[in-house]
């Protein structure tokens, strides 16, 4: 039996140089994968039972993939894997909280698949509406 949940990469690196942080000297600048690439990924892992699957990079919020004259972000890429037949979730974690998220949350409604998992600590009003 398949797993029902998968990793996938979306980008590596960090351009960010946090004074605590090891990644951007490690793993060097921020790379983002060619969306093509992420979608074919997407659709194998589906079409190997795969149900959720949660989008990896250090940074995954500023994505940015130039093809072209078009320029592709998160937003896109959310877009684009809502569209594959047997997906029933997508998440992505280690967002840097200080990006704005402002172009993917306007497209958020037409991606009900979506489900954010951030690293960064709960709003108050979040802490506070999910107690019983």
């Amino acid at each position: 039996m398949a797993p029902f949940l998968a990793y996938l990469r979306i980008m590596r690196g960090c351009n960010k140089y946090c004074s605590y942080c090891v990644v951007p000297y490690v793993r060097g600048p921020e790379q983002s994968r060619p969306v093509e690439h992420i979608v074919e990924e997407a659709r194998r892992l589906a079409g190997n039972g795969v149900k959720e699957i949660t989008l990896l990079g250090q940074t995954v919020n500023s994505y940015r993939f130039a093809h072209g004259l078009r320029t592709y972000g998160l937003a896109d890429v959310l877009e684009r894997l809502h569209d594959i037949d047997g997906l029933e979730r997508l998440r992505f974690v280690t967002s840097y909280r200080v990006i704005s998220m402002k172009a993917s949350s306007a497209r958020w409604p037409i991606c009900p698949r979506c489900a954010s998992t951030c690293t960064s600590p709960p709003s108050r009003e979040a802490t506070v509406s999910s107690r019983p």
